[in-house]
């Protein structure tokens, strides 16, 4: 498909929507041939519609585009008109028959060019709408502005209970897919004091352990000192005196001794 082909307040009808997809389809026509338009929840939220106004059959006013892809999908909602077609499908189901008010159709307003966009830092206020606290984001519409802020329950943590249909103030910042809300708080408070430039963390100081003292050796025992012979004792290595070994040593001096003397006469 060459280029982006734009449609704007078209005439269409709703379609269905998918409850547990998220996501639904308008029926409406691009030079007489019919095509389907879709829908995810977040626009219908964004916008001030829910899911039950999606009903087969309603007509709406929207403005829609073409995709890449050749496909259709759905770009703002001026309004749906609930019909008789709700209310009969309330009593065919025996459901109580509480008709709905239909929803006024706005009136012509400026072009969304016209109106101004935000300034990163400006402070501004508005309400919360479609925020789902189990996935943690809404929006923030202001009114007057081009679009609406995102919220990120991260933001949030100055307003204790965050409920849609909520006046609060914030910051406008930006993330990767647009304008978002910082420091979200209730009117008359003031915003959180943020450190943009923290000190380092101290990195925690390491603590020794002492080491288990190794258990002392058995002291050795002292060895017995040698007796002190008395003054002009030779030590000798003979066996006792009056043991059978001493007396073999006696008999052995007395013959040296003998021997000793003939050698002597003789010369």
């Amino acid at each position: 498909m060459a280029g982006v082909i734009k449609v704007t307040r078209a005439d269409v009808k709703v379609k269905g929507f998918h409850t547990k997809k998220d996501f639904g389809f308008f029926e409406g026509e691009v030079a007489g041939t019919k095509v389907d338009i879709f829908v995810h929840r977040d626009m219908l939220t964004k916008l001030g519609f829910d899911e039950g106004d999606m009903d087969q059959g309603f007509p709406a006013i929207i403005d829609f585009e073409s995709t890449p892809e050749g496909k259709w999908r759905a770009t703002a909602i001026h309004g749906i008109v609930v019909t008789r077609l709700k209310l009969a499908t309330l009593v065919n189901s025996q459901e109580p028959a509480v008709p709905k008010k239909p929803k006024a159709m706005p009136a012509e307003s400026a072009p969304v060019e016209a109106l101004p966009a935000f300034v990163l830092g400006e402070t501004v206020e508005g309400v919360i709408r479609g925020y789902k606290a189990a996935k943690g984001f809404g929006f923030l519409r202001v009114e007057g502005r081009k679009d609406d802020l995102f919220i990120h329950v991260s933001q949030t943590k100055a307003v204790a209970d965050v409920a849609n249909g909520l006046t609060a103030i914030c910051e406008v910042g930006e993330n990767k897919q647009g304008f978002a809300a910082l420091n979200v708080r209730l009117p008359g408070t003031e915003a959180p004091v943020v450190d943009t430039n923290p000190a380092p963390a101290k990195k925690p100081k390491l603590v020794r352990v002492p080491k288990k003292p190794r258990p002392e050796a058995a002291p050795k025992p002292a060895k017995k000192p040698k007796p002190e012979l008395p003054t002009g004792v030779v030590a000798s290595a003979s066996p006792p005196e009056g043991s059978t070994v001493g007396g073999a040593f006696d008999a052995l001096a007395r013959l040296n001794a003998a021997s000793d003397t003939e050698e002597h006469m003789v010369h």
